[in-house]
């Protein structure tokens, strides 16, 4: 035991449930365990020789574990006048010899950051990892490297891939099932694909049967506005010609409005077409109609609210 005016320790060796011979260093006065190293040189802190052998299938060589997040937690702290912070690295190698190197390969795991959680039986159901891997052919001062995001669904304990940013920066959502890529957003181009992988456009969406892009608002309103495109550029104007969509009288009804702006001009609106179909071209003062198209009566007029019925042969 060493003992001073406030706290009595004891240090020794003793038997625990994993390990023939474990040294340990016992604090008396809380009644609770600081350090132990079990005899295949595993380090727990505070009760952490309580854990299970594994957690999610691996035997961790350090633990921590405690009862509350203050004794959960660990800081790494650069106290220098510098820029420089702290550093955690995980890193792998595939000599099995200490101070040896044999390069790692392509696809290789660099490692793992896990998140495990009491599943009622153990520490080995698995909630969401972070994953690093080597993302191509690597060599002396060159290592290609993807960062993985999985989670897991309800029903399992092992995560699916959720989210990828490769060695090229690109950034990759996948399907509910960790494989299947569903949206790409390309770092070189700054593209962005939905539906597909190589993205030609800003915005570029594909579908096997398809593709829909859909503007929406929260809530019906009989004249409320569903939505805009707007085109410009960004130097000079980025407002000058427009197509939008209002609701036309009811809920359920809508209008298509097309605008467009001459120099020194505001936009105007130049064609709708209303909920009816309805057709109307207006004056260059982007609100007098100089024509309308008669969906119903196949009647146009110039300068008419309502044509006259088209008179057929």
């Amino acid at each position: 035991q060493i003992q001073n005016d406030n706290r009595t320790w004891s240090v020794g060796v003793r038997d625990i449930t994993n390990s023939a011979d474990a040294y340990f260093v016992y604090d008396n006065g809380a009644s609770a365990d600081r350090l132990t190293i079990d005899g295949t040189g595993r380090l727990y802190i505070g009760a952490g020789f309580g854990l299970n052998d594994t957690i999610g299938t691996v035997a961790p060589q350090l633990r921590l574990a405690g009862t509350s997040a203050a004794t959960n937690t660990f800081a790494i702290f650069n106290n220098a006048a510098n820029a420089d912070g702290a550093y955690i690295f995980l890193g792998s190698s595939r000599n099995a010899t200490y101070g040896s190197n044999t390069i790692v390969q392509d696809d290789d795991t660099l490692g793992h950051i896990r998140f495990a959680g009491d599943d009622g039986n153990d520490y080995d159901a698995i909630g969401a990892e972070i994953n690093a891997e080597v993302d191509g052919t690597p060599g002396a001062t060159d290592m290609p490297g993807r960062l993985n995001f999985l989670t897991t669904r309800d029903g399992s304990e092992t995560g699916l891939k959720a989210m990828t940013i490769n060695a090229l920066g690109d950034m990759i959502w996948y399907d509910d099932d960790g494989s299947t890529e569903k949206i790409r957003f390309d770092a070189s181009s700054g593209n962005l694909g939905i539906g597909s992988s190589t993205p030609s456009a800003p915005l570029c969406v594909e579908g096997s049967a398809g593709a829909t892009i859909r503007i929406s608002r929260t809530s019906g309103s009989s004249s409320g506005h569903l939505g805009t495109l707007d085109f410009g550029n960004i130097d000079v104007d980025s407002n000058m010609a427009a197509i939008t969509c209002t609701q036309d009288g009811t809920t359920s009804d809508a209008r298509m409005a097309f605008y467009t702006e001459a120099s020194g001009e505001a936009l105007k609106e130049r064609l709708r077409i209303d909920s009816v179909g309805d057709v109307i071209f207006y004056d260059d003062d982007g609100t007098t109609p100089g024509m309308r198209w008669d969906a119903s009566s196949d009647g146009l007029g110039l300068g008419l609210s309502t044509p006259e019925t088209h008179a057929s042969n």
